[in-house]
């Protein structure tokens, strides 16, 4: 009965991880989407390219790292120092 309750416990915190990971690429992901529609294009589809950054890769923790990147390279710049200042962080998550 132990060793199942342990199971049990790390099938969960293993699951709990997985989701987290995947909440803040969501945000990440949500907020580097919008700030492009914002700054660029109002008619940019905002939600399918937060779908398609979510997919970016196979590996959660590189994915991760690539748009927290270019989130934290466009978040204290202006609409146009972004542009410029931004363009190799971001490369690949919008265009």
């Amino acid at each position: 009965m132990n060793k199942f309750l342990a199971c049990i416990g790390f099938a969960t915190l293993a699951l709990s991880a997985v989701a987290c990971d995947r909440i803040e690429t969501h945000f990440d992901c949500t907020s580097v989407c919008h700030r492009y529609a914002d700054c660029y294009d109002k008619s940019y589809d905002a939600e399918a390219c937060k779908d398609r950054c979510e997919q970016l890769g196979s590996d959660a923790s590189a994915r991760q790292e690539r748009v927290d990147t270019c989130n934290d390279c466009m978040d204290d710049k202006s609409c146009a120092a972004a542009t410029y200042g931004c363009a190799t962080q971001c490369a690949g998550i919008i265009p």
